[in-house]
């Protein structure tokens, strides 16, 4: 690129030194116009050095490297807790199910219960066997309809024994 512009301005001069010497020996002939010089592209620069940051910004670069690991630690605990609580959500859905079915069957005794008549043949269902004895009823034999309400301890097919 230099050597073109070398040559270009040499080029230049010689044109016009021949030019004047043409004028000191009387020609009249037109005199030939120089050339002019094209424009020359500026020449680029290419940098191989990197530019070094500012201590600031490398502080900065640095601290945030350090938070962004304390939040994956964070979202990592997170995401155990959530599997956790999920866990514990299932099991609660669980025994909430079973208690619902085992207040439906307290309902349901309770509604047997009182559409016993004292006329069909079956006693009055007490809360304990004690109750039932004290009241002058019982035992009853696993064939007798009070039987299922009352607990059989000694599985021998008798409740309310005194």
């Amino acid at each position: 690129m230099l050597a073109f512009v070398g040559v270009a301005a040499l080029a230049f001069f010689v044109g016009v030194a021949v030019g004047t010497v043409g004028d000191a020996e009387g020609e009249t002939a037109a005199r030939p116009t120089p050339p002019t010089p094209s424009p020359t592209p500026s020449p680029t620069v290419a940098t191989t050095s990197t530019p070094t940051e500012p201590p600031q910004i490398a502080r900065l670069k640095s601290s945030l490297a350090a938070q962004e690991k304390e939040l994956d630690k964070r979202e990592t605990a997170l995401d155990s807790q959530a599997s956790k609580l999920e866990q514990r959500a299932a099991k609660l859905k669980t025994r909430l199910a079973k208690v619902k079915a085992r207040e439906e069957a307290v309902e349901s005794a309770e509604d047997d219960q009182e559409s016993a008549e004292p006329d069909s043949g079956m006693d009055p269902i007490f809360d304990t066997c004690g109750e039932a004895n004290d009241n002058g009823y019982g035992p009853y034999s696993s064939d007798e309809p009070e039987y299922p309400y009352y607990d059989d301890r000694d599985n021998d097919g008798l409740v309310c024994e005194t």
